[in-house]
């Protein structure tokens, strides 16, 4: 088992981010069992034998720091990172979150194809769903629950133009810097 340092997607440039790709990880809080949680994770110029794509993030005990690291499960697995730098395997609080069934939202409007510079063929737009979320934190020293609360899916989220050749329904969710501020007031 091996500790990566958790690096906040926003901080890194688009063009370092290698495709995604699965990672097994388990998390365990409070003396309970670990819990196995599916993630992806970008990885980047990475080398070395023994490196492995496995999050931990044990139970201790102690004390919280402050600012305390938090992480965020979307219901997506998307992880997401805020507070202090430092070890994921010393994460404070942890907020999981579970979606709602997807409900009908106003479609993304206003993607075009450009060729050459000049735009090709009508401007398209996107089916869209929002998924709410119920997000339960827990101490992560302890394993308790800290406290839960619904977040409502971003009005205004929509993808780049790559989505559109998918032909998939794009799924828009709580904005995750409005669930990373709730769980630092915990």
């Amino acid at each position: 088992e091996e500790v990566l340092r958790l690096i906040p997607l926003g901080a890194l440039s688009a063009g370092i981010l290698g495709e995604p790709a699965p990672v097994r990880a388990a998390v365990a809080a409070g003396g309970k069992p670990a819990v196995a949680v599916p993630l992806t994770a970008y990885w980047s110029q990475v080398s070395g034998a023994s490196f492995r794509k496995v999050f931990s993030a044990p139970a201790r005990g102690g004390e919280r720091r402050t600012p305390s690291l938090l992480l965020y499960l979307a219901s997506d697995e998307n992880l997401v990172g805020a507070g202090r730098e430092a070890p994921l395997g010393e994460v404070d609080v942890l907020g999981l979150a579970t979606g709602a069934a997807p409900r009908k939202m106003k479609n993304c409007e206003g993607y075009q194809v450009f060729k050459e510079g000049k735009p090709v063929g009508p401007v398209r737009s996107l089916p869209r769903e929002g998924v709410d979320e119920e997000v339960v934190a827990l101490d992560a020293h302890t394993g308790q629950e800290l406290g839960r609360k619904h977040f409502t899916a971003d009005p205004a989220q929509c993808p780049s133009s790559k989505w559109l050749s998918d032909g998939k329904t794009f799924q828009a969710r709580p904005k995750p810097a409005e669930v990373t501020a709730w769980l630092s007031t915990l």
